[in-house]
């Protein structure tokens, strides 16, 4: 039997945030594409966490990020074509 209210709070949520986070940060030092990847999964996971603990502030806030990931991920995908495109003639 499964008891669901425990004394103990369920971390996984906030350890799986931090580690896309951290894996972001270290994509982005060596400017992976991959990196907008986990920003983008990073800032849904975490609206969710500030939703589910009433934070509706901040989960707007955070909400508002989404766009930047999304723009940051399209735009070096454009330029790596573009590279790779000056690299081949």
């Amino acid at each position: 039997m499964c008891v669901k209210y425990t004394l103990i709070p369920d971390y996984n949520l906030e350890l799986y945030i931090t580690a896309i986070n951290l894996c972001a940060y270290f994509l982005a030092t060596y400017r992976k594409n991959e990196c907008w990847i986990f920003w983008i999964a990073y800032d849904c996971l975490l609206v969710n966490l500030m939703i589910e603990k009433q934070m509706y502030l901040n989960a707007l806030t955070t909400l508002l990020y989404l766009p930047i990931a999304f723009s940051g991920n399209y735009n070096w995908k454009k330029m790596s074509r573009a590279a790779q495109k000056q690299y081949k003639t």
